[in-house]
Protein backbone atom coordinates (compact mmCIF):
# COMPACT_ATOMS: atom_id res chain seq x y z
CA UNK A 1 0.00 0.00 0.00
CA UNK A 2 2.80 2.55 0.83
CA UNK A 3 4.38 1.57 -2.43
CA UNK A 4 1.20 2.52 -4.51
CA UNK A 5 0.51 5.62 -2.22
CA UNK A 6 3.98 7.01 -2.91
CA UNK A 7 3.62 6.48 -6.64
CA UNK A 8 0.69 8.17 -6.83
CA UNK A 9 1.64 10.79 -4.93
CA UNK A 10 5.10 11.29 -7.33
CA UNK A 11 1.67 11.56 -10.09
CA UNK A 12 -0.36 13.85 -8.75
CA UNK A 13 2.23 16.33 -7.39
CA UNK A 14 4.61 15.96 -10.26
CA UNK A 15 7.38 15.54 -7.93
CA UNK A 16 9.80 13.44 -10.80
CA UNK A 17 9.91 11.04 -8.40
CA UNK A 18 12.72 8.01 -8.58
CA UNK A 19 11.67 4.54 -7.59
CA UNK A 20 11.90 1.25 -8.71
CA UNK A 21 8.84 0.28 -10.55
CA UNK A 22 8.23 -2.41 -13.46
CA UNK A 23 8.02 -0.54 -16.85
CA UNK A 24 8.97 -1.04 -20.37
CA UNK A 25 12.62 -0.65 -20.99
CA UNK A 26 13.37 0.72 -24.59
CA UNK A 27 17.15 -0.71 -24.69
CA UNK A 28 18.16 0.00 -21.61
CA UNK A 29 19.54 -2.67 -19.78
CA UNK A 30 19.42 -4.34 -23.08
CA UNK A 31 16.07 -4.95 -22.27
CA UNK A 32 12.69 -4.96 -25.15
CA UNK A 33 9.73 -6.23 -25.98
CA UNK A 34 9.41 -7.03 -22.05
CA UNK A 35 8.20 -5.11 -18.16
CA UNK A 36 11.21 -5.46 -16.09
CA UNK A 37 11.78 -3.56 -12.84
CA UNK A 38 14.35 -0.80 -12.87
CA UNK A 39 14.60 2.45 -11.42
CA UNK A 40 11.88 4.76 -13.27
CA UNK A 41 11.25 8.31 -12.97
CA UNK A 42 7.42 9.39 -11.98
CA UNK A 43 5.38 12.62 -12.98
CA UNK A 44 2.02 13.58 -13.99
CA UNK A 45 1.86 10.88 -16.92
CA UNK A 46 3.35 8.23 -15.21
CA UNK A 47 6.62 6.65 -16.16
CA UNK A 48 8.91 9.80 -17.68
CA UNK A 49 12.02 7.93 -17.78
CA UNK A 50 13.52 4.59 -17.31
CA UNK A 51 16.75 5.24 -15.55
CA UNK A 52 19.75 3.11 -16.32
CA UNK A 53 22.50 3.20 -13.68
CA UNK A 54 25.66 2.26 -14.50
CA UNK A 55 26.53 -1.69 -13.52
CA UNK A 56 29.82 -3.67 -13.11
CA UNK A 57 30.69 -6.41 -15.59
CA UNK A 58 28.81 -8.78 -12.84
CA UNK A 59 25.72 -6.78 -12.62
CA UNK A 60 25.68 -6.83 -16.30
CA UNK A 61 25.91 -10.32 -16.54
CA UNK A 62 23.28 -11.22 -13.81
CA UNK A 63 20.99 -8.64 -15.46
CA UNK A 64 21.61 -10.21 -18.88
CA UNK A 65 20.72 -13.55 -17.44
CA UNK A 66 17.44 -12.61 -15.51
CA UNK A 67 16.24 -11.00 -18.56
CA UNK A 68 17.03 -14.35 -20.75
CA UNK A 69 15.06 -16.56 -18.54
CA UNK A 70 12.26 -14.37 -18.81
CA UNK A 71 10.36 -15.50 -22.07
CA UNK A 72 11.03 -18.90 -20.79
CA UNK A 73 8.70 -18.30 -17.90
CA UNK A 74 6.41 -16.73 -19.62
CA UNK A 75 6.00 -19.47 -21.53
CA UNK A 76 5.63 -21.72 -18.29
CA UNK A 77 2.74 -19.67 -17.54
CA UNK A 78 0.81 -19.65 -20.98
CA UNK A 79 0.86 -23.98 -20.28
CA UNK A 80 -1.30 -22.98 -16.71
Amino acid sequence: GLAVATMVEAIIKDTHAVMPCSAYPTGQYGAKDMYMCCPIRLGPKGVEEVIEIALNDEEKKAVATSIARIPAKLKVLETL
